[in-house]
C-alpha cells in the first residue's frame, strides 16, 4: 500500500514544530493482547495538523496514547526522529478526568509547566505570568475551583 504522509503542515506561527517526523511502522496497538489498531504505517510530519476520525471503539484514543508514550505497542514500532514521547501532548477524554478533585483552576493550568519545572520543582515567575495570560485569553480569569466550571470551560482549561 505504501507509505502515507499523515496530516497537513501548519506554519510555525500556529504551532510549535516538532524535532522531526514520527514514523509508524507496522504498528499494532491494544490492551491485554487484544488489538484495537492493526498494522498501521505512515508518517506524521513536524507541525502537522492531524485529524484522527472513526467510530467508537476504532482505536483513536489508543493511537493517541501510544504517540504520547502512554501505551506500548503490541507489534511494530513508533520511530520518533529527533524527539520523544514527551514532545507529544495528550489531552484525555473528559470521562478519564476526575472532575470532583478540588483543585484551583490556576494551579490546574500551571500543571502544564511541570515538564519544565520538574515534578517537585517550583513554578518560575515567568510561568505564573504565562498561566495568568492564558486564563485571561480564554476568559477564565479569577480564582475558581475546577469543580465549578461548566463543561465548555472545563474543555478550554484542559486544553
Amino acid at each position: 500500500m505504501g507509505e502515507r504522509i499523515l496530516g497537513a503542515a501548519l506554519t510555525p506561527a500556529h504551532t510549535a514544530v516538532a524535532p522531526g517526523p514520527i514514523r509508524l511502522v507496522n504498528l499494532t496497538l491494544g490492551y491485554d493482547r487484544h488489538p484495537a489498531v492493526h498494522h498501521l504505517d505512515g508518517v506524521i510530519a513536524p507541525g502537522a495538523a492531524l485529524a484522527v476520525c472513526g467510530p467508537n471503539g476504532a482505536g483513536k484514543s489508543t493511537l493517541l496514547k501510544a504517540l504520547a508514550g502512554l501505551l506500548a505497542p503490541l507489534g511494530g514500532h513508533i520511530e520518533r526522529m529527533g524527539g520523544g514521547p514527551r514532545d507529544v501532548a495528550y489531552l484525555p477524554q473528559l470521562a478519564d478526568i476526575d472532575r470532583s478533585f478540588p483543585i484551583d483552576l490556576r494551579d490546574f493550568v500551571a500543571l502544564g509547566a511541570t515538564r519544565r519545572a520538574g515534578l517537585f520543582g517550583r513554578i518560575a515567575a515567568d510561568e505564573t505570568v504565562r498561566v495568568t495570560r492564558a486564563l485571561h485569553r480564554v476568559g477564565l480569569d479569577g480564582d475558581r475551583k475546577s469543580t465549578r466550571l461548566n463543561s465548555s470551560h472545563r474543555c478550554i482549561s484542559y486544553a
